[in-house]
């Protein structure tokens, strides 16, 4: 990997987290989050406390799947920008 997209990697990356926590102020999300974590509360209640962890760990790997969807459509937003910056460009 070359230095650029290390630097590059690290600017979206960055960019994803700022994203995010901006997030955490919308009325919807706080509302669906409150939702998830009942539904998590309801779930881990009934388990048995040796597979608890199962949950933890399924939890834990929904938020990187979905930290890596967010990188994933913030590059391709910046790809599809670039593309629409030129062809608008051109168009002119």
């Amino acid at each position: 990997m070359s230095r650029f997209e290390v630097v590059f990697d690290e600017f979206i990356i960055n960019r994803v987290i700022e994203v995010e926590e901006e997030k955490l102020n919308d009325p919807e999300r706080i509302k669906l989050s409150l939702r998830h974590s009942k539904l998590y509360d309801e779930i881990m209640k009934l388990l048995p406390s040796e597979k608890q962890h199962l949950l933890s760990d399924f939890a834990d790997n929904e938020v990187l799947i979905s930290t890596l969807e967010s990188k994933h459509n913030y590059d391709q937003g910046l790809k599809d920008g670039i593309k629409m910056k030129l062809f608008l460009e051109l168009a002119n």
